[in-house]
């Protein structure tokens, strides 16, 4: 994920798609699911009292304006934050 052209080979379906990128992301779900099946069966988290959710359910103009930064930085530049952070500490940027 940290090669641009990686990502916007993924993003480019009507050109030539480059599915492997979806392996990433389909690991990282893996991992997640795992992870949090047996956390969503405790009665109370390990370190705290109970469990915190957030409560706002509103779409807001902070919402939607951060999704479309987090969109269009991916799909013109290839980056989304984390592998961007990542290629500034390797010089890559």
């Amino acid at each position: 994920m940290v090669n641009p052209q990686k990502v916007l080979g993924f993003l480019d379906v009507a050109g030539s798609w480059d599915p492997s990128l979806m392996f990433v992301l389909g690991s990282g779900l893996l991992v997640t699911i795992v992870a949090f099946l047996p956390i969503t069966r405790m009665a109370k988290p390990v370190l705290d009292v109970d469990f915190r959710l957030p409560t706002p359910t509103a779409i807001d103009i902070k919402l939607i304006g951060g999704a479309a930064l987090f969109g269009i930085g991916w799909g013109l530049v290839g980056y989304c934050p984390g592998p961007a952070i990542a290629s500034l500490a390797y010089g890559q940027i």
